[in-house]
């Protein structure tokens, strides 16, 4: 199988952590981290039992490779992608609403999409649905400085506030002002690529920026040894999915074959990451190599606090993946009260279970 591993396949806008990136101490890569670039012509390690039948899929992720990724690049350097019959092609994203719309459009087959930045492209006519609920627990925040006055969301206002145009959390952040009782006139919110948010917030330009907690907290304080903490949004009653896996109608349809094979190595990856997240950490840098500013101690952790979310009471004891339509519900509500989305349509607009591994 050729490993077609690619960098993303249009021009990306630097996502959230590309300056932390570079900016963070690395520690000693994987034995097996090479550059991207370097394993076109290498194979997994179970090629010897791939099907001869090979069927290309291309993957995009919501950002730049970060912890919660892992999982997909453990299933892919595991050879369980190949053995389900599927040549990947796995391409990093610019937020989730551009990959929302590459998927809509075709451009990749499988994407990583925010669940409620899904629903809102549903609503506009988007033709994707979500197959699997990978993050069920929002884990939007806003993450500031602790050598501030910052004490509660209040103290917010006054502050700069930095924003990523097309993000997630440009979607979802009028439902966390609305419930934490900020008033939106008195914040001055700054447009910023996601990649100056945290250069930004440690020179003091801005107080505060919206994002991943799960994914930011550990960049700046394990691998940049800062001082940040974060309002979780879902503590403020922001009750909407975290990131899910979303296809195209038209592949539901017509290939529900593939995305049962890719959801079922996929799961694997999970399992096996869950009971050793710093295999999965090391097999994403071995891909990689700048995940986590190249520190395999802050992917490891984005992945273990990643892990946490995984459920909601509404979906504990279900197999992974598996949605409650109780969250749906919640999403679509808190969407109508707070966000853009104008009216309600029936649950099943949005998601299936249909092609969930049952365990």
């Amino acid at each position: 199988m050729r490993r077609s591993f690619l960098k993303p396949m249009f021009s990306v806008i630097p996502a959230l952590l590309l300056v932390a990136c570079s900016a963070a101490p690395a520690d000693e890569p994987s034995p097996r981290a090479t550059s991207p670039a370097t394993t076109t012509g290498a194979s997994p390690a179970s090629s010897a039992t791939a099907p001869a039948e090979m069927t290309e899929v291309s993957v995009r992720l919501s950002w730049v490779a970060v912890g919660y990724d892992a999982p997909l690049l453990l299933a892919y350097q595991e050879g369980w992608f190949e053995e389900a019959g599927l040549d990947l092609t796995i391409g990093e994203g610019s937020g989730s609403a551009t990959t929302a719309q590459l998927i809509g459009n075709e451009s990749d087959d499988i994407g990583f999409v925010d669940s409620g930045t899904a629903a809102l492209a549903i609503a506009e006519g988007v033709p994707i649905k979500v197959i699997a609920g990978m993050i069920q627990q929002t884990p939007l925040a806003t993450i500031y400085r602790n050598d501030g006055d910052i004490e509660e969301p209040a103290d917010l206002e006054g502050k700069n506030w930095g924003v990523a145009p097309g993000s997630a959390a440009t979607q979802i952040q009028p439902v966390f002002l609305e419930l934490a009782g900020i008033e939106a006139s008195e914040v001055n919110m700054i447009s910023l690529d996601g990649s100056a948010y945290v250069q930004s917030l440690l020179s003091g330009r801005i107080d505060a920026f919206d994002s991943y907690a799960l994914e930011q907290i550990p960049i700046i304080n394990i691998g940049m040894d800062g001082d940040v903490s974060a309002f979780e949004w879902a503590d403020y009653g922001v009750n909407v999915l975290g990131q899910g896996v979303v296809a195209n109608v038209g592949m539901i349809e017509d290939n529900p074959e593939i995305l049962r094979a890719f959801l079922e190595a996929f799961a694997r990856g999970w399992e096996a990451a869950i009971e050793d997240p710093r295999r999965a950490a090391e097999a994403l840098r071995a891909e990689f190599p700048d995940a986590g500013g190249g520190n395999t101690d802050v992917v490891t952790e984005q992945l273990e606090r990643t892990i946490e979310k995984l459920h909601t009471s509404n979906s504990e004891g279900q197999p992974l993946f598996w949605m409650a339509e109780e969250d749906w519900s919640d999403t679509q509500d808190v969407l109508l009260e707070f966000g853009d989305l104008s009216e309600a349509s029936p649950l099943d607009t949005y998601y299936t279970n249909d092609f969930v591994p049952q365990e």
